[in-house]
């Protein structure tokens, strides 16, 4: 391989890796997860990778997955079809090649966090706890309630309330609507 064919695979390999990483950001930004939740999943991604090879084997993942109360796999016999793991591995595996990597793992954890909010009316509920039950929430309510990056996200896309702060009711009915 010639250097300038090198250069050229590693570029696009730079450039999926920055896309994956822009999508996880979004995803993130979109379902709410906190950036403390993130490290806490890559951290339990990373203790169950016993083998330290960058991903999970089966064998990883049900471990994993017990031990975080994701699901109750039940426990089979060797060699047994257990249907209900076929189809949550179908869900965080969707390449099918029986290894989970850290960004299905993520966005497999993220996706289970983010179905955890069941209306607008939840996501109101949760600024206005977040904000003292006032109608507008400050930046450091924000950043104390969700992280920084989070809250530069909401603020960026809130709209200024009359009586300071930010309207958290009309961001959550423009998002949902």
């Amino acid at each position: 391989m010639g250097l300038a064919q090198g250069y050229d695979q590693l570029m696009q390999l730079g450039i999926q890796m920055k896309q994956q990483v822009d999508q996880l950001l979004q995803a993130k930004n979109a379902s709410g997860v906190s950036e403390e939740r993130l490290r806490e999943i890559d951290k339990a991604f990373a203790s169950f990778d016993k083998d330290r090879s960058g991903s999970l084997d089966i064998l990883e993942l049900k471990t994993c997955l017990r031990a975080l109360g994701v699901l109750s796999i039940s426990v089979v016999e060797e060699g047994q079809a257990d249907p209900e793991f076929k189809a949550l591995l179908n869900q965080i595996d969707p390449d099918g090649d029986d290894l989970v990597s850290l960004h299905e793992f993520r966005r497999f954890m993220i996706d289970r966090e983010s179905n955890k909010v069941e209306s607008s009316t939840d996501v109101v509920r949760a600024f206005a706890a977040a904000a003292g039950d006032k109608p507008n929430v400050t930046l450091a309510e924000l950043q104390k309630a969700m992280g920084g990056e989070q809250a530069d996200f909401c603020v960026r896309h809130m709209r200024k309330h009359p009586k300071g702060g930010y309207d958290y009711r009309t961001f959550v009915n423009e998002v949902f609507a």
